[in-house]
């Protein structure tokens, strides 16, 4: 055989076994197939990087999202009701909203695919100074409390008097915008409305000790979920879209960067510093410790998340629920 023959017939072989081995890295012996390539997934957190998304910056740094199959990018949001929006259209395949965000999209016919809880207790309340302290409600009266109204815990916060048949008049409101610390701090209020999560964190951090009023733990609960991993509705004519089994191993990598990242909370906090340079790892430590020990003691649940909102049929409330189907993905997906 001549010296050309023979390289075509080994190229002949090489082409055969590339194609055999090809196929064998494609199914595994059970026939089943098995993943060869990484699918980028744009996931889209709605705020800048702060303690409450730890969890998601850790599994990203940690390779828990490539373990799973995904590479993953990270981009930022302009708020919780936008991303809901977002989501439900279909212009973000996954990112992260609220509960009660989910739900006033659910009652304007949007749809999702699959919702996972990351923060499981409602992360509003009203913070004043330990030395000057607002214990309850009636204790506002009176008083001066740093209000943004363009905020949701301004329109909980009205829920909350109401429940407790306090007229609003009978407290000053000075507007704060999305800050509300430095105002306390100052004693330019008695009070603020904001995030324990983060208002919390931000006087932990300046060593100021403060008293907290959870809405949770009113005499009358305001109870939602206060960061929830949500999946666009499936469309199979996108080359993009996730399948059910794809959203519970991205769901699933997501909270084991959770769970992993609390037990090793100066590498989280590392991590994320890393990411945004503007936060300091202790005060990301406090917010991890503080949304750790809220989630473990989360008394939320499906039958009592946000039925603080109004004028939400029966019929929302249930189909919106029927997104939270994680425990029954896993059954199908492990």
């Amino acid at each position: 055989m001549s010296k050309k023959g023979l390289g075509s017939v080994l190229i002949l072989i090489s082409t055969f076994l590339c194609y055999s081995v090809g196929l064998c890295l494609l199914v595994s012996c059970s026939g089943e197939s098995i993943i060869k390539t990484r699918k980028h997934i744009i996931l889209k957190i709605d705020w800048t990087p702060e303690p409450t998304y730890f969890g998601i910056f850790y599994a990203k740094e940690k390779g828990f999202y490539k373990e799973a199959g995904f590479d993953v990018e990270i981009i930022y949001g302009k708020g919780a009701p936008i991303v809901a929006g977002e989501i439900s259209l279909g212009a973000v395949k996954v990112g992260t909203t609220t509960s009660d965000n989910i739900l006033t999209q659910v009652a304007q016919g949007r749809k999702y695919s699959l919702c996972v809880p990351l923060l499981k207790f409602n992360p509003f309340a009203i913070l004043s100074l330990a030395n000057k302290p607002v214990r309850s409600l009636d204790d506002l009266k009176g008083k001066k409390i740093g209000v943004n109204v363009e905020s949701i815990t301004y329109t909980q916060y009205l829920t909350a008097l109401r429940n407790a048949n306090i007229d609003k008049s009978e407290i000053s409101e000075v507007p704060v915008g999305w800050g509300g610390a430095e105002f306390l701090v100052a004693g330019k209020v008695d009070a603020i409305l904001g995030y324990i999560t983060n208002h919390g964190v931000d006087l932990q951090a300046k060593g100021k000790d403060y008293v907290s009023i959870l809405y949770s733990n009113l005499n009358i609960p305001l109870y939602s979920y206060g960061l929830v991993l949500a999946f666009a509705p499936i469309d199979s004519t996108s080359e993009d879209y996730l399948t059910e089994c794809e959203m519970f191993h991205f769901a699933k990598a997501t909270m084991e960067g959770y769970e992993k990242g609390a037990a090793s909370k100066i590498d989280a906090a590392k991590v994320l510093a890393g990411i945004e340079p503007s936060l300091n790892e202790d005060r990301i430590i406090y917010g991890i410790d503080k949304i750790t020990r809220l989630n473990a003691e989360s008394k939320a649940n499906l039958e009592n998340i946000d039925l603080w909102k109004q004028d939400i049929s029966e019929r929302n409330r249930q189909l919106a629920k029927s997104y939270y189907r994680y425990d029954a993905l896993a059954a199908k997906c492990r």
